[in-house]
């Protein structure tokens, strides 16, 4: 079971890494980034860029989770 999260924590964190990781990519070739809402899309730069930053962290936190899981798991067998 604990691998089972683990694992769910690194496939979650590596899809947050990647779509943030395109938002603040396209930031300086655009000079906007696109922070979607529930009411539509809203160009507004620096507080989007800290949501994705923040985004960014967290998937990167949880990969390291899943992977210290993982090898825990993988060294007890």
């Amino acid at each position: 079971m604990d691998a089972m999260v683990a694992v769910l924590a690194v496939v979650v964190g590596c899809v947050m890494v990647y779509f943030s990781a395109i938002s603040l990519y396209t930031w300086p070739q655009t000079g906007q980034i696109l922070f979607r809402s529930r009411a539509g899309s809203v160009s507004v730069g620096a507080h989007a860029a800290l949501w994705h930053l923040g985004q960014l962290v967290f998937g990167a936190l949880c990969v390291a989770y899943g992977a210290s899981v993982l090898r825990r798991t993988s060294a007890s067998l």
